[in-house]
């Protein structure tokens, strides 16, 4: 699905226009708007309790995660934490989550009353991992500080893509986001213009955020992934993961599936934007090179200068 309005406009998540595609879109907003109805995930909403961890046998083993994957939201973590969860050494944590978000607490208050909740959340079979991927704690306020002060022995994973296409997709889940809330009228334009717009161009900038990931995890036990590789390779990147992990690897089933995929409802950008996100964006990737020598430019055209 693909509307007539650009990514650098403001996405008007409802506003009939007076045009023929205007109304179009408008309509297909409105037709994504009512499937989503049913799918809020009121879960995100609120903090977790004792009671939303799932029971396990007596004989696994609580721990602190084996593994937490911290970025990059729209870089394939989904995709790439349900292979990791298809191995048959990895047990979904009793949260029941991919992303429990746990550490994405709007305040700045003391959550270590909450350390001991967090740790309960994980519990496996003595020989196997078990762990959790919050694409957000990357860059969310605290959360990488109090996910250290929670598990410092845990071991971070950070899945990168080419951040032009990171940002089409954001872009793209953030109008999503509008229809899921019912925003419409001139308050989706003013929410889109001044808050979904910048929040998701933003989140493409983590180099500041690796960066002082760093002061809290030693770069050894970060694993960095680059999205564009493991498309091309996923055997060999799993073969990575699960050796960083100390997992034996085994081979994989089904993995190109495509993982959350949504209908557009912004245009792609052309060449003249994508050369100006290049723009934007080119400092940054030789920040994220500098510290990440593993990521391959040729795999970003745009930034392999």
């Amino acid at each position: 699905m693909r509307s007539e309005h650009s990514i650098d406009t403001a996405y008007h998540g409802g506003v009939a226009r007076t045009t023929t595609v205007a109304s179009k879109v408008y309509r297909r907003a409105k037709r994504v708007a009512r499937v989503q109805q049913d799918h809020f995930p009121s879960w995100m909403a609120r903090e977790f309790t004792e009671d939303d961890l799932a029971d396990v046998p007596a004989e696994w083993v609580p721990r602190q995660p084996d593994f937490v994957g911290v970025g990059t939201p729209k870089a394939g973590t989904t995709w790439w934490y349900s292979l990791l969860l298809s191995h048959p050494k990895v047990r979904l944590n009793r949260f029941g989550k991919k992303e429990p978000q746990f550490f994405t607490v709007p305040h700045f208050r003391d959550v270590s009353g909450r350390t001991g909740l967090y740790r309960e959340g994980f519990a496996a079979p003595a020989d196997c991992l078990c762990g959790e991927w919050s694409g957000n704690y990357l860059g969310y306020p605290l959360a990488i500080e109090r996910l250290a002060a929670a598990a410092p022995d845990t071991r971070p994973l950070l899945l990168l893509r080419n951040p032009i296409d990171r940002t089409v997709s954001a872009l793209n889940h953030v109008a999503h986001r509008s229809t899921l809330l019912q925003v419409k009228g001139e308050r989706a334009s003013f929410l889109w213009r001044y808050s979904l717009f910048p929040e998701a161009v933003k989140a493409s900038f983590v180099a500041d955020d690796f960066e002082a990931m760093l002061h809290h995890f030693p770069r050894s036990r970060v694993l960095v992934l680059q999205y564009e590789r493991c498309r091309l390779d996923p055997h060999a990147e799993m073969h990575k993961t699960c050796e960083f992990l100390g997992l034996e690897p085994v081979p994989l089933v089904d993995e190109r599936r495509r993982v959350n995929d949504r209908d557009y409802l912004i245009d792609r950008p052309g060449p003249d934007e994508r050369a100006a996100m290049a723009e934007l964006f080119a400092d940054e990737v030789k920040r994220l090179v500098a510290m990440c020598p593993e990521l391959d430019l040729a795999l970003w055209p745009e930034f392999d200068r």
